[in-house]
């Protein structure tokens, strides 16, 4: 084979392997239909769903979507970015209650009025897809209940891998990056974070993984990483209780 020949056939072998790879698909946003009664609200609200791969830098990675709702300022001021707010639990939901949540007198003060505000279900939770909802299984926080509950709840692990669902993929990490996906797909310079309990944590893996962007961050009932709920818990509804009954035995 003469060079020529051979540097011909080594490109078309290149081309042949490049086009053989699977990438991963880019983060999307997909307008849709916003879920709920928005009749009695008077802020402009867009709603979609945020496109991502499940499982990032890993070929063929299924796709999930993010469920998004997005408050639109009444008098947005300049300088000022969007506000994505961030929900507890895990297992938390935001989307679903923006209507009701925008109907209350103290919301209705700083919801979009001079910036938009962006709610997002975090993955695996509320409308977003898949659902990792177990309804099934009663889950208190330091463990289920009962035989049958733990039992419903292995249930519904394996249901979730028997439909291909990354598990791994469900943590705060991840949904740090989908907010990250979300502020670039709507080309967002700079974003604001609002956080309670749970969303404190993502707040925290977005500052430590992926913080480009962050303007400012408000923490509402901070829960940091290294806290443990259970502990300390037994003790305090003790006091507490011991606290009431001696009120009323006062009052007796």
């Amino acid at each position: 084979m003469s060079h020529s020949s051979w540097i011909v056939a080594a490109g078309a072998l290149a081309m042949l392997t490049l086009g053989g790879c699977a990438h991963a698909a880019a983060p999307e946003f997909k307008p849709a239909a916003c879920v709920g009664d928005y009749s009695a609200v008077s802020q402009k609200v867009d709603c979609g769903n945020l496109i991502v791969d499940e499982a990032r830098g890993k070929a063929g990675s299924r796709r999930i979507s993010i469920a998004v709702a997005i408050v639109r300022a009444s008098t947005p001021k300049v300088g000022l970015p969007p506000v994505i707010y961030l929900h507890g639990g895990p297992g938390g939901a935001a989307v679903a209650s923006v209507p009701r949540l925008l109907q209350r007198p103290a919301a209705r003060d700083y919801i979009g009025i001079d910036q938009d505000w962006i709610f997002i279900d975090q993955r695996g939770g509320g409308l977003s897809d898949p659902s990792l909802d177990c309804p099934g299984a009663n889950l208190t926080d330091v463990g289920p209940p009962s035989d049958q509950d733990a039992d419903a709840i292995v249930a519904c692990l394996q249901a979730f891998k028997a439909k291909g669902v990354d598990l791994s993929r469900y943590n705060a990490v991840e949904v740090a990056r989908d907010v990250q996906d979300l502020r670039k797909v709507l080309n967002l310079p700079q974003i604001d974070l609002f956080g309670g309990s749970y969303g404190t944590r993502i707040e925290a893996a977005i500052q430590t993984h992926v913080p480009e962007g962050v303007r400012a961050v408000v923490q509402d009932s901070p829960w940091p990483p290294e806290a443990d709920w259970t502990v300390g818990g037994p003790e305090a509804v003790s006091v507490s209780i011991d606290i009431v009954m001696a009120k009323c035995a006062v009052v007796a």
